[in-house]
């Protein structure tokens, strides 16, 4: 493992990276400020949404994810990738183990939030791999009723939306559907809020994680 000091850290608190494997996908790291290879740190996977940027991400999510020490990855996808139709699941997998590579990461605590179609591409990750710890669905634009695996009922969900959003009745039905099967679901909607990543959305995303990870 290559170990990165605190000083390299303060030096570059993003990092940029390219998958050693394929060097069209890039995505950004933050390492908590108080990292050190002798402690195993939660990763938080932030997707962007349509439109969206690492970038963005990155600005969206680095103070809560330095507050409680995640390791903050935000890769960049491009068309299509909200359905998966250039196989991002398996490259989001290949970035998380790339990390773990080098990074002490504490496999047992993978955490995923998108918003809009980040929160597609999202559910249909944990669908396909049920690995992950927890899963946060903000405003999607549609969904897919969950396979039958029954291994999908040990990671947990929170499904979060505006109440000024047109996509609120869509996530209502989501939740109506995986509560009705059984899933470890939670839903909150924010009054006076449209379809964008409002703070006290993101301040309830990381609330449910750090209840998760700190019962």
């Amino acid at each position: 493992m290559l170990l990165i000091t605190q000083e390299i850290f303060a030096q570059s608190e993003t990092l940029n990276r390219v998958l050693r494997n394929d060097s069209s996908q890039k995505y950004l790291i933050q390492l908590p400020r108080q990292y050190t290879a002798e402690r195993a740190f939660p990763i938080l996977v932030a997707i962007h949404w349509y439109s969206g940027t690492a970038e963005q991400q990155i600005n969206e999510w680095r103070f809560l994810a330095q507050k409680d020490s995640y390791i903050l990855i935000c890769p960049q996808f491009y068309e299509g990738y909200q359905r998966l139709a250039g196989s991002e699941d398996q490259k989001l997998i290949a970035i998380i183990d790339e990390v773990s590579s080098e990074f002490s990461v504490d496999r047992e605590n993978i955490y995923l939030v998108g918003f809009s179609g980040g929160a597609q591409f999202a559910l249909r990750f944990v669908y396909k791999h049920p690995f992950l710890k927890a899963v946060c669905i903000l405003s999607p634009g549609e969904f897919d009723s969950p396979p039958k695996n029954e291994q999908l009922k040990s990671v947990k969900y929170f499904l979060g939306v505006g109440e000024k959003d047109s996509r609120l009745s869509i996530v209502k039905k989501l939740y109506n559907v995986l509560d009705k099967r059984g899933f470890d679901v939670s839903f909150e909607s924010y009054p006076l809020v449209g379809h964008n990543i409002h703070s006290n959305m993101k301040s309830a995303v990381m609330k449910f994680l750090h209840d998760i990870h700190s019962p």
